[in-house]
This record gives structure tokens, C-alpha cells and sequence, in this order.
């Protein structure tokens, strides 16, 4: 499942709790240009500034963004961003605000980019690193042969691309390949986009609706975009909860809760086999 994502950075004048707090974490000859408890900017001695995202309970860095601008426009250099136990998340280079040369992409996501566009072989790992399936990619489009693995090596599964569409297959795509849902969205006639995109509002719907901010996050104004890592199962059920950014403990806690005590999904299909649905899920925790 993919998400577009929305990054507001925001620019404060240097407060000492912060510059103090985060003081051990900047580049060695940097100057501090601005921060609060969630972050820093600094300028470095090369002349580039380099953005710091935190978890401020163990300070440790969640993202790291260099830009070529102090007004945060253009993305030049290394990227990364960390689940808050330091696990790699996404990490490669910017040349120009585009992606250049390999990268890991969630977590467990690894191949290359040029001139910003996904290109050559990716290859895609199960959360024990084995490999579960390699894809080709021409100019960010899929391109080539897909191969599907079992947990010993063995080819499970064959495909191929030219450039975006599918012209061979060994499975039997007469049957219905979808992501799991949260609800069945099925009130009228949909395409698979149109319930994929359904379900995830209603998801979001009934997580806000429960959603609570924690006292001590509000009171330290600890706000921003939080992500959750869960399987749905073959049946279904919500299994395997992980909290990739949970911005701090009580939030962390939080999120369990409101993945925790989710009902029953429709699980998702591949070719009409039920199978276990991976899902990274974001979260806003806003201020207001």
C-alpha cells in the first residue's frame, strides 16, 4: 500500500531547552539555525543544512533530510528516515529533489532510482530478509520479469511486464487480486481501486473517531505524523502490531490501542487465495 504524504517543516527561533537538549546530536562545526522538541535545523561548514527529526524520550534521530536551501525547497544529499528503535526505514540520496543511485524503501524494500523514477531490479524482502519476490522497473514503470519466491528459495510464482502491463503469468488471473479491506464497501458496483480507496477512508474514519492525545504530548507539543506497521491474516485478524514512529511513549501506547481493538477485516486475495496483507499505516497527531 502506498501513501502520499504532506511534509510541513516547520521554522522556530532557537529556544535553549531545545538547542540544549539536542546540542550533542549536531555535525560537527554546524550552526544551529532553529528547533523545538520534535527537531533541529542546521547550517553545515560545507553550506548545506540539514534537517533532524527526533524521538524525544530517547532523542534518537527518526529522519534526516539535507537540503541545498535554508527555506527547505531543494533536497540535495543524504536522506534517511528510522523507526524510533534506529531500524532503517527509507535511506539513498537526493540529487536536485530527485532520487539517485540505491535505496531502501520501507524497510525491506531495496533497488535504485534515476532521474527520480525507480529503475532496474528491486528486490522485496519478508521481515526475516529472505527473499519474497524481485521486479524490474523501466522509468519507474514495471518492466520485465517479476519473480515470486517461497520461504526455501524455490520459484513459487512467474510474471512478466512491458512497461506496465502484464503479458505472461503462471497464476490464474481469471480470479479477483485485491489488498485486505477494512470494510466490504460493496453498497454499489466498484472497481478494486474504488473499494481499496473506500475501505481506507472508512479505517480512518473509525481510527480518528478513537483517537486520543495524550496529556503529556500536548502539553510539550509533541505533534506530527506517526506510522504502524500490521499484518492482516489470512482470516482476516489484525496480527503482528509494530510501531515504526510513534513521536513519543504515551502516543506509542496509544496507537497499540487503536490497532489492537480493530474488528475483522476482509482479508486480501492474491488470484482468489486468501493471503496475509502487510500495511504501513500513517497517522497525523495535530496540534490545533
Amino acid at each position: 500500500m502506498k501513501f502520499l504524504f504532506l511534509f510541513l517543516f516547520p521554522v522556530l527561533v532557537v529556544a535553549q531547552p531545545c538547542k540544549k537538549m539536542y546540542r550533542d546530536k549536531l555535525e560537527a562545526g554546524s550552526k544551529l539555525i532553529s528547533c523545538d522538541i520534535m527537531y533541529t535545523l542546521e547550517k553545515t561548514i560545507q553550506g548545506n543544512y540539514i534537517y533532524k527529526r527526533y524521538y524525544p524520550d530517547t532523542k534518537a534521530v527518526t529522519q534526516w533530510i539535507t537540503f541545498e536551501d535554508k527555506q527547505m525547497e531543494i533536497k540535495e544529499g543524504p536522506f534517511s528516515e528510522y523507526w524510533d528503535n534506529g531500524t532503517i526505514l527509507n535511506k539513498g540520496m537526493y540529487a536536485d529533489n530527485q532520487k539517485e543511485g540505491e535505496w531502501i524503501e520501507n524497510t525491506y524494500e531495496k533497488g535504485f532510482y534515476r532521474n527520480g523514477q525507480r529503475d532496474g531490479l528491486w528486490t522485496i524482502f519478508r521481515k526475516d530478509f529472505t527473499v519474497y519476490y524481485q521486479k524490474n522497473y523501466q522509468d519507474g514503470i514495471k518492466h520485465g520479469p517479476v519473480v515470486y519466491y517461497d520461504v526455501t528459495g524455490n520459484i513459487q510464482e512467474e510474471e512478466n511486464y512491458e512497461m506496465g502491463k502484464l503479458t505472461f503469468t503462471t497464476a490464474d488471473t481469471t480470479k479477483e487480486t485485491r489488498s485486505a479491506l477494512f470494510s466490504k464497501c460493496d453498497e454499489t458496483p466498484m472497481s478494486v481501486e474504488e473499494k481499496n480507496q473506500c475501505a481506507q477512508t472508512k479505517l480512518l474514519k473509525h481510527l480518528y473517531s478513537k483517537m486520543r492525545y495524550p496529556a503529556r504530548a500536548r502539553e510539550l507539543g509533541i505533534n506530527g505524523k506517526a506510522l504502524i506497521s500490521f499484518v492482516i491474516d489470512v482470516d482476516g485478524k489484525v496480527i503482528d502490531v509494530e510501531i515504526i514512529n510513534g513521536l513519543c511513549e504515551e502516543i506509542r501506547n496509544d496507537l497499540y490501542r487503536l490497532i489492537s481493538d480493530l474488528p475483522a477485516w476482509e482479508p486480501g486475495l492474491r488470484y482468489g487465495v486468501p493471503k496475509k496483507t502487510s500495511l504501513n499505516l500513517p497517522l497525523m497527531y495535530k496540534l490545533e
